[in-house]
């Protein structure tokens, strides 16, 4: 994990921090803070605690700026490292998130390493398996109670995310779980299922 606060591993913290000061100062519209699904489940519980939510919008900072304008809310950001503060620009900033972390870090009097405790990543596995033909697994039956089944055994301590790459021949697996092995045992599960199911070539 980077040392920095808006390190690309750490950008959920900022994330967290952020919408926890502005739901505490009352600026954060609908009590919300928008994220994409990639984004770590450890943003949506450090939410919770603060009295807030997370709405999840598709990947890219586009699709952030889409689900904030169609619901009017004024802070969102994705993992990759994009943060958007409304109030002050439509798009996102590097600078402006900086000086926004300072002004934080001043108003709080608590130092960086500090801040960044606001949040607990859950462990996260990422895997990117080259296919033949990107099948509608949706139409697939027996994807779909497999797949239905295993997001039932994880419940609310994890979550599965399947998708194709728009750009390769890719299908991109993503798994969260509070424990490592079972992230781990869980992630060998769905890339059997996926498999099983499909042409697999690299």
């Amino acid at each position: 994990m980077d040392n920095a606060l808006f390190g690309r591993g750490c950008i959920n913290v900022a994330d967290a921090e952020f919408g926890r000061v502005l739901f505490e100062r009352g600026e954060l519209a609908g009590g919300a803070v928008v994220a994409t699904v990639m984004s770590n489940l450890g943003l949506d519980a450090a939410m919770q605690a603060a009295g807030g939510t997370v709405v999840r919008a598709g990947v890219g900072d586009r699709q952030v700026l889409q689900a904030m304008a169609e619901h009017g809310y004024v802070f969102g950001g994705e993992a990759s490292g994009h943060i958007v503060l409304k109030q002050h620009l439509p798009t996102g900033d590097g600078l402006l998130a900086a000086l926004a972390a300072l002004q934080i870090l001043l108003r709080t009097g608590q130092p960086l390493s500090r801040a960044r405790r606001v949040m607990s990543l859950f462990p996260q596995l990422k895997k990117n398996l080259k296919v033949r033909n990107k099948l509608d697994l949706d139409q697939i039956p027996s994807w779909q109670s497999e797949y239905l089944r295993m997001e039932t055994e994880l419940g609310k301590g994890g979550r599965m995310l399947v998708r194709y790459s728009g750009t390769e021949p890719k299908i991109r697996l993503l798994v969260e779980a509070a424990d490592g092995t079972l992230a781990s045992t869980f992630m060998n599960r769905l890339e059997q299922l996926v498999r099983t199911h499909l042409e697999v070539t690299g």
